[in-house]
């Protein structure tokens, strides 16, 4: 029987998963409350440093800003310095003044461009090796070697291919981010599993019984032989015959034991990681790497209820949405960015809290003015804290590290933590592009129907404003005191609009400016250059641009590597059981691959492979193996139509149809090879050993199957089913034995020979 989870966690006595952040399916129940005055001073610390940057917070906040609107295509806007908030000119009270622009055109090539820029630094991800922090370590060795099936877990419960989307993004509109690594229980994104509910049952282990006191023994009282001892009647002892009265008597003992009354679904806990974009987060504006930075702090905006389920005995005071100016003004930023209006308006936030974790070094606490405090601080935070509030209201503090946590990367260089967005200097074309569509649009409005002057004194202008023209139609115009000296033509004048030819062109070449300026040359997508008339310019603009991204390229493969550092850390901290992970197998099932708990208990640091290049494009890789099978070289083509790549070649050459007649019998042998690990030889007709898995002479390709059971075996995988089961092992070799006999000539006369003597 399937129990629901309880709704309200306080009711249960098996509370779930504890996380490293609470959220709703795993709230903070119980907590060791700080003294508050400590709540105080880690309050006052925080907005302290709040303060400290809030002059470079408010200048970067415009510019971001103005980036996140031209991505939507809000791009006629202007800032007021009196609400310290963009505005575009519509949106004025005196919308209809004569002054007001005609048109508001608006040609997004910002976004393209930015587009462009992220498909080319996500195209391929980053390759990282784990090496053992000590090589005579041998915890850190066996780490070393696990840690890629970490990873791999990590990257598939956090969909990394479309994380890196998200980091691409923050760098083209504001030009870092920071990745949040931490344990968290949710059942909505790592799924369910179910856990028996338990009660207490009282289990009778004595019955009601006489004890003998001369040999031990003991004799169950039925209800007839306890009638005689209550009536007063001796029991013999049945072992050693001693008369037994009253005294002797001893009631059922019992004791209490679980009892399993179902089982009940339980959320599922792994290693999170979430990407954030500065305006999410403030760090010091003058230092120069994540080392430096003495604080850490997170903000963003979440529900009441969202909350108050995860702070369940807090709920009462999380009301105030956030007090301070600084609060205020970032999070009507923050909330305007997703509101559907546009710049001007803002989401309902009376029920939206401003929620902050602020991460605090050991020595910011050194900024509080108070010797004592700043020694309580110190004891109990010796290696910093992580401090949370809704609004104002104090939720909780914990001792933890920045640097286990975070993972600061910046896209180019510069000084200062909060360096320029790669898109910023696209703004200013954009805004031309802008300003030359609308100078043509209103150029082409007045050309096709100018305006028409007339003399006032003479001729009835609204009349003629009133009429309806109509081609071929008489208009009568009523021509006043004008006397017959002054001619219908020269009280009537419009006239002929002109527009410098360069300006039609002016728009290609903002384009072109544009391209150069981002690194967003049309080569890096693979679309064409009217300039490039040669296939090698078209290569050396192509890696031009792959030259400039290579710089950003960098510190995105860095910033990885460290958050997969962090990511098997808290993997070490918080699994508490072996993890299955489920993958394909080389046949047409699947298959459970462990990551086991005494593997991962070293220290490995994750670093970017030394030799990669630039992430390549389909067609680039497509081009380089074309290349390669026109050399000829029998080497090449022998590495590129070894088995394992067959699959690889048929991708990128666009047959993913292609049908490999040995697919079915390597197919065959894998699936065999994981049987014969699960067994172990046995005994053969002639005394030797044989294979617990035949051959099937008659059908399989013994070649195929052969190099196949070669190439398993000295695999890492194959050499892992070496090490765990050493008889697994040998029955898998005796198979291969055997398809090397079925390729003998069979003779009726010839013996079988013992496999193992062949060996």
């Amino acid at each position: 029987m399937t129990l629901p989870f309880p709704l309200d966690p306080l009711l249960s006595d098996d509370p779930p998963n504890r996380a490293e952040q609470p959220d709703a399916q795993s709230p903070l129940l119980e907590q060791a409350e700080l003294p508050q005055d400590m709540q105080d001073a880690l309050r006052e610390l925080v907005r302290a440093y709040e303060l400290e940057s809030d002059a470079v917070r408010r200048h970067k906040v415009r510019s971001w800003r103005e980036a996140e609107e031209f991505w939507k295509g809000n791009q006629n806007i202007w800032f007021s310095t009196k609400d310290s908030a963009w505005h575009t000119p519509f949106e004025r009270d005196d919308i209809n003044r004569e002054d007001m622009p005609r048109f508001d055109y608006t040609v997004n090539v910002y976004r393209p461009w930015g587009l462009s820029v992220i498909a080319a630094l996500i195209q391929a991800p980053p390759r990282i090796s784990y090496l053992p922090v000590s090589a005579e370590s041998q915890d850190d060795i066996a780490t070393a070697k696990a840690a890629s099936r970490v990873a791999e877990l990590v990257a598939r419960n956090n969909k990394l291919d479309v994380l890196r989307v998200r980091k691409a993004y923050y760098l083209w509109n504001e030009g870092c981010f920071a990745t949040y690594v931490r344990y968290v229980v949710d059942g909505g994104l790592f799924g369910y599993h179910p856990e028996p509910v338990l009660t207490e049952h009282a289990i009778q282990v004595l019955p009601d019984r006489w004890e003998c006191d001369q040999c031990g023994g003991y004799t169950p009282a039925d209800d007839a032989r306890a009638g005689g001892i209550l009536a007063g009647g001796p029991v013999a002892c049945p072992h050693c015959g001693l008369l037994m009265g009253p005294e002797s008597f001893q009631t059922a003992e019992t004791i209490q034991a679980p009892l399993p009354l179902g089982t009940r679904p339980v959320p599922n806990g792994a290693e999170k990681l979430d990407c954030y974009g500065p305006l999410y987060f403030k760090v010091p504006p003058q230092a120069m790497n994540q080392r430096d930075c003495y604080y850490f702090i997170c903000c963003e905006e979440m529900h009441q209820a969202v909350l108050r389920a995860a702070y369940p005995q807090k709920a009462s005071q999380i009301n105030d949405p956030g007090a301070s100016g600084e609060d205020t003004y970032e999070r009507i930023v923050r909330l305007s960015l997703a509101d559907a209006q546009g710049s001007w308006n803002s989401l309902p936030m009376s029920r939206l809290v401003t929620y902050k974790r602020a991460w605090l070094r050991p020595e910011a606490f050194w900024a509080h003015c108070d010797e004592a405090m700043r020694a309580r601080l110190l004891q109990a935070f010796p290696d910093g804290c992580r401090v949370e509030f809704a609004g104002d209201v104090f939720l909780h503090a914990e001792a933890e590290r920045l640097d286990d946590s975070w993972v600061i990367c910046q896209g180019q260089p510069g000084i200062g933590m909060y360096s320029d967005a790669l898109g910023a200097d696209a703004l200013s074309i954009q805004r031309q592009i802008n300003d030359s569509a609308n100078i043509l649009a209103e150029y082409r409005e007045m050309a096709s129907a100018p305006p028409i002057l007339y003399d006032a004194r003479y001729i009835n202008g609204e009349a003629l404003t009133r009429k309806r023209m109509q081609p071929g139609s008489y208009v009568p115009v009523i021509v006043e005191n004008a006397g017959v000296q002054h001619s219908l033509a020269s009280m009537i004048e419009q006239p002929v609009f002109h527009v410098d030819p360069n300006l039609w062109n002016d728009q290609e070449r903002l384009a072109e400016a544009g391209e150069f300026i981002t690194g967003a040359l049309p080569s890096i997508f693979g679309g064409g250059m009217p300039s490039l008339k040669t296939a090698s310019a078209y290569a050396q603009s192509r890696e031009q641009a792959m030259g400039r991204l290579s710089l950003v390229w960098k510190q995105m493969r860095a910033a990885e590597a460290r958050e997969m550092t962090l990511a098997i850390e808290c993997f070490k901290r918080n699994r508490t059981e072996d993890v299955e992970m489920v993958v394909e197998g080389h046949g047409e099932g699947y298959q459970s691959d462990y990551i086991r708990l005494g593997d991962i208990r070293g220290n490995v640091i994750a670093t970017p492979t030394a030799d990669e290049d630039f992430p390549q494009s389909f067609g680039q890789i497509r081009q380089s193996l074309e290349a390669i099978l026109q050399t000829k070289d029998p080497d090449l083509l022998e590495i590129v139509g070894a088995p394992v790549n067959r699959p690889i070649v048929s991708r990128y050459l666009g047959l993913p149809d292609l049908v490999d007649p040995a697919d079915d019998n390597r197919s065959k042998q894998f699936m065999e090879i994981e049987g014969l690990m699960l067994s172990q030889p046995i005994p053969a007709a002639n005394g030797g050993l044989a294979s617990s898995i035949p051959v099937d002479v008659e059908i399989d390709d013994h070649i195929v199957h052969i190099q196949t059971i070669k190439d398993w075996a000295v695999s890492s995988k194959g050499m892992q089913a070496k090490a765990a089961s050493p008889a697994g092992y040998e029955n898998v070799l005796l198979h291969l034995l055997q398809h090397k006999y079925a390729l003998q000539p069979l003779t009726a006369a010839a013996p079988r020979p013992d496999l193992r003597s062949m060996q």
